[in-house]
């Protein structure tokens, strides 16, 4: 081999793979499965050139390459390629400048005079536009160099690309005969965890720092689970590469050159902090607090404690994760009636799992919604109620809770994309790329079941009435008295009488990825609850806004909760507290305000009560003490 051709030339474009590979001692990747499928392709006599789709950065992509060289010089390799050299041009990022051109030119010209006969040339580049014959460096002796070893039995090419790349070639051209497509998976947890060590050291002589082995598994994970799953590696990567230029950051006199600054857990948190908003604190914890989850929801959401319960035990399990997964982090249907708190608790549990409610996105399911536009579908956003790009959000917000309602509209082939969705943990985009769902909380939300579970609720009520009977009953007789459960079927059993009605309207094979959390309608005590926030909150509007205090008779909250019972004693679903609200009092407040503006100043108070009939609601100003209920 000719001595002119540097191992790592200075410019970093070019690189002779097998010069240097025998001495590693080993390689991260060397036991990677698809490694002895190149040889298969690349010792053909015919079609013995690649295509290698690789979604990773350009650093993975060469260290794949190199693991392949190493795989090579360990193993007895086919007669075709018992004798052979190979190059790596990293041709991608250095075609901006004239001298570059020429740079590439001169070391094409040096692979070729080292051709031999009875010798094979192996070449990578990273170039595919190389294969529609229209590339800017077309008449050059790179070009004379790739088509040269297209054509002689001796030549192999290597084309390195993404899938996105990869995908808009084959939209405007047709792959040569000669070319092999691959597509390499992602490095296995085990791998990825060997190349970050394999980079570690090269990292902390960058940054004059000292990077713990164990926060390498630790930058992974963060990786994973907010950054991006199916690139974590890479992300990783960049997470470590930012936190130890941070922990560089020292005062001066702090370190010596014999002490280093230590790269933490803490200063991963802070870095990843910044980048996603979530706090660091809420990054740090390793153990999901599912009695604090409890405590905090049952806070926030009124009625729903069997919801809260299921919702908290599935995102425990996804949390340990003993198991393997392929499809999202977790996967619910919501199951009940409407305006019992089902879109109000993805946005609880988003505040409470990354203190950030707006990373929880809406989108209402219908029959026009086409599968290949799934992934394209505008979700609402709940922090500042615009309408995205699904797949923009996820790219940029990986572990969002994405809320499908209504799905008992979509139609079948929005189905069936859904279940590959929880089936694969990704979708492709109208452009061809793969969306990934893998850290994504998916919530499909339907009122199908309703009038199974009212009957339920129903049956609760009878037995809690009968309940307080037999107790009347045994105080009297001096009996001992033993509480039965206030429900009579347990979560299970209520899911399992609720399935078969849920399969009347949605697939069985979708069912079976979803954790089936059921809603019931709201009792007394949790409209009460409700709407004393909702009078509380208009309070601090009034007073924040106006300067004006104000308060309501107790009778003014037994009249709400009326008129969200229809005649037969049942909830008015069709109508939601928050919307009895806002037209039995926000509307009759703003009226009040409206008529009053020229006067508004002569007045700080305002109250709320029943008319002389007790039938409708008033709301007058007050300028004396009166007695009141405050909000």
């Amino acid at each position: 081999m000719s001595d002119s051709i540097s191992a790592h030339n200075k410019v970093g474009y070019k690189k002779n793979l097998l010069q240097n590979s025998n001495k590693h001692s080993a390689h991260p990747l060397q036991n990677h499965p698809q490694l002895p499928l190149l040889i298969d392709v690349l010792s053909r006599k015919e079609k013995h050139h690649l295509i290698l789709v690789m979604d990773f950065s350009e650093k993975i992509q060469l260290a794949f390459l190199e693991a392949f060289a190493y795989y090579l010089t360990t193993h007895t390799p086919p007669f075709a390629l018992n004798k052979m050299d190979f190059f790596y041009l990293d041709i991608r990022q250095n075609l901006f400048a004239e001298k570059q051109y020429q740079d590439i030119d001169r070391y094409s010209q040096e692979i070729l005079d080292t051709q031999q006969q009875d010798k094979c040339t192996l070449l990578a580049i990273n170039q595919i536009s190389w294969l529609d014959n229209k590339n800017l460096l077309t008449s050059s002796i790179y070009n004379k160099l790739l088509h040269q070893l297209l054509h002689e039995q001796q030549g192999r090419i290597i084309v390195i690309t993404n899938q996105h790349d990869y995908q808009t070639f084959l939209k405007k051209h047709t792959l040569p005969a000669s070319f092999v497509n691959l597509t390499i998976v992602s490095p296995s947890a085990i791998e990825a965890f060997g190349i970050l060590k394999f980079f570690r050291d090269e990292l902390a002589d960058f940054h004059q720092v000292i990077i713990p082995e164990e926060i390498l598994s630790h930058a992974y994970e963060l990786a994973q689970r907010y950054l991006n799953h199916t690139h974590a590696l890479d992300q990783a990567l960049l997470l470590l590469d930012s936190s130890a230029a941070r922990t560089s950051q020292v005062e001066k006199g702090k370190t010596t050159s014999e002490s280093k600054p230590l790269v933490t857990a803490a200063t991963l948190a802070n870095v990843l902090s910044n980048w996603t908003g979530i706090s660091s604190a809420q990054l740090q914890q390793k153990i999901f607090k599912l009695p604090e989850f409890t405590k905090e929801m049952q806070q926030r959401l009124f009625g729903q404690d069997t919801a809260i319960a299921t919702i908290g035990l599935a995102l425990q399990q996804a949390h340990i994760a003993l198991q393997e997964k392929s499809g999202p982090y977790c996967s619910f249907l919501f199951a009940g009636p409407a305006h019992v708190g089902k879109k109000t608790t993805g946005y609880n549990f988003a505040e409470l799992l990354f203190k950030q409610p707006h990373t929880c996105f809406y989108a209402n399911l219908h029959a026009s919604t086409t599968a290949t536009a799934l992934a394209n579908i505008k979700v609402r956003s709940n922090k500042d109620h615009r309408y995205h790009v699904l797949a923009d959000v996820i790219h940029a917000t990986p572990y969002a809770i994405i809320f499908f309602d209504n799905v008992e509209n979509a139609s079948t082939e929005t189905l069936y994309a859904l279940e590959e969705l929880f089936s694969s943990g990704s979708l492709i985009n109208q452009d061809g790329q793969y969306v990934d769902f893998h850290q994504t909380i998916i919530v499909l939300a339907t009122t199908v079941g309703t009038e199974h579970i009212v009957e339920l609720t129903q049956s609760a009520q009878n037995i809690e009435q009968s309940d307080a009977i037999d107790l009347m009953q045994l105080v009297l007789s001096e009996q001992h008295y033993h509480k039965k459960s206030n429900h009579p079927l347990s979560s299970e059993d209520i899911i399992t009488t609720l399935t078969p009605i849920l399969n009347q309207r949605l697939p069985s094979s979708l069912l079976h990825y979803l954790t089936i959390v059921p809603f019931f309608p709201l009792d007394k005590t949790a409209s009460e609850k409700i709407i004393r926030i909702k009078l509380r909150n208009l309070a601090k509007r009034l007073d924040s806004q106006f300067g004006i205090e104000f308060s309501y008779a107790p009778e003014v909250i037994r009249y709400l909760i009326q008129e969200t019972i229809t005649k037969e004693g049942q909830q008015r679903f069709s109508q939601s507290i928050e919307k009895t609200v806002e037209q039995r009092v926000y509307s009759l407040v703003g009226q009040l305000l409206l008529t009053k503006i020229d006067e508004r100043h002569r007045f700080t108070q305002l109250f709320l009560q029943l008319n002389d009939n007790g039938q409708l609601l008033r709301c007058e100003w007050l300028n004396t003490a009166t007695t009141r209920q405050p909000a």
